[in-house]
């Protein structure tokens, strides 16, 4: 299942938990908090990350990466969306982002 929620994380993570759902997807996108993020996880969900997060403002969502374990995360390429840093403006391609983040 993909999830694709904004600003809505607390609401939709006690939504999933009260459905009789499979217990497996990842979360798109994510910009949360930390206990957001690993709230998710428990409830058996991985935390996409695309290239938005090489933006100098993503640096919050930065720091929430580097505090969960790597098997959380998955790496998005969301193109043609969500193009790294110096290549806004372009579309995205599938590739892109695993040799810069």
């Amino acid at each position: 299942m993909i999830l694709h929620s904004r600003r809505t994380h607390d609401k939709l993570a006690m939504h999933l938990k009260r459905q009789d759902l499979p217990r497996t997807g990842v979360v798109h996108g994510f910009a949360g908090s930390l206990q957001q993020a690993e709230r998710f996880v428990q409830l058996g969900y991985k935390i996409g990350v695309g290239g938005t997060i090489t933006y100098p403002r993503a640096s919050k969502t930065r720091d929430v990466m580097a505090r969960l374990p790597l098997d959380a995360l998955l790496l998005e390429t969301d193109a043609p969306d969500m193009p790294l840093k110096g290549f806004q403006g372009q579309p995205n391609r599938p590739g892109a982002g695993g040799a810069r983040i």
